[in-house]
Parts: structure tokens; sequence; C-alpha cells
């Protein structure tokens, strides 16, 4: 019999949720391997398997659709430990194929330093005449 991954008790108390499945941030195989990490108890933080997860999905896909990047930019903001998300949000508007949409939004965030990133991207972008 397998149990779903979000009725592990491991995934639950790594603070993962369906959102980062349906995202495809995790899945079985990731999983597995945060998994064996974990029970390993040399990294008692939650936050980073949830970090491992999400930089090896932003890794891995170069090519991201934009809803996934602004759905992943919202799922940061809900984050369990306030470094990791914010962490995640300077990740995601750093990655060459985030859409401006997403950057105009951390442009408005209430982090200073995450605003001005994301205007510093913007007028790079504009500099260089990228368009996304």
């Amino acid at each position: 019999m397998t149990i779903k991954l979000t009725e592990d008790t491991i995934f639950r108390n790594l603070n993962f949720t369906q959102e980062w499945i349906e995202l495809g941030i995790v899945n079985v195989n990731i999983f597995s391997k945060i998994k064996e990490e974990y029970l390993k108890g040399e990294y008692p933080r939650a936050e980073h398997y949830r970090w491992w997860a999400f930089t090896d999905f932003i890794q891995k896909n170069k090519t991201i659709s934009n809803s996934t990047f602004y759905k992943i930019y919202n799922l940061s903001k809900k984050d369990t430990d306030y470094a990791m998300g914010r962490a995640m949000r300077f990740d995601l508007i750093q990655h060459l194929n985030c859409p401006q949409e997403v950057i105009e939004i951390a442009i408005k965030d209430e982090d200073k330093a995450l605003s001005r990133k994301a205007s510093k991207i913007k007028e790079a972008r504009i500099n260089f005449g990228i368009r996304s």
C-alpha cells in the first residue's frame, strides 16, 4: 500500500503542502531523497528541505510558465519561515525567464530590499532590451 505524500508525517513535519506537489516542486522521487536526508538527522530545520526542493526545481526547469512563476511567488509569501520565503522570492526574480509581471509584483513588495532588487532587474532588462 502506498501512502500519499500529503499523508506522510515527515512531509507534513517539513511544512510541505499540496501546493508544492501541484506546482511540480515536490514529487515522489524528490521527496524520497529529501526524506532519506531528513532521516539521517543532520539538518533538523524544515526550511532546509523546502529550500533544497525549490532550488532543485529552479535549476532543473529552465522554462517555467508565467503562471507557475506567479504561483511560486505566492507560495513563497506563505512559507512558514520568513527568511526561506524571502530567499525564494529573490531567486525567482533573478531567474532569466521570470516574467515582468512577477518582477512588477516584487517591486511593490513591502520588503524594501526585494523591491530595490526587482527595480534593478527591471532597469537592467530595459537597458539590455530583454523582454519576458
